[in-house]
């Protein structure tokens, strides 16, 4: 499967969601106007996927993908996005990013060099979102 078919998984699982976004955030309202909303998007493959950097495999997680980067940078209605996965040895791995200019900044320098590279596994199986009530940080 390739990082084309990642991305439009991702894409079609976060919106989904996105798409009751006021509809979250109404119920939010209704409890504490503090809360944020975070989503937690799941990668189901077995083992998670990786790509190759320097010769050494990397856990991949979507903000490595220009094209799911791109689409991120214009959902400014969520706080942020916890991101699992399985790792090797079946270990879960969560990343965490908090939805904001500096956040995105931060990211592009540190993730931009992996756009171009291609997912290391065929196996890919698919992407799961959820969404979650959380506490003002």
């Amino acid at each position: 499967m390739s990082k084309d078919n990642y991305s439009k998984n991702f894409i079609s699982a976060f919106n989904e969601h996105y798409a009751k976004i006021n509809e979250y955030k109404s119920n939010l309202k209704k409890i504490n106007n503090n809360n944020k909303l975070y989503f937690l998007i799941k990668d189901c493959t077995v083992d998670g996927n990786n790509i190759i950097y320097d010769n050494k495999p990397l856990f991949y997680f979507p903000l490595m993908n220009e094209e799911i980067f791109k689409f991120l940078k214009n959902k400014s209605n969520i706080d942020g996005i916890i991101f699992q996965s399985k790792a090797v040895f079946n270990q879960n791995v969560f990343f965490f990013f908090k939805n904001s200019k500096i956040g995105f900044q931060e990211a592009y320098k540190e993730y931009n060099k992996y756009f171009s590279i291609e997912l290391f596994k065929s196996n890919y199986t698919k992407i799961e979102s959820f969404h979650s009530l959380g506490d003002d940080d």
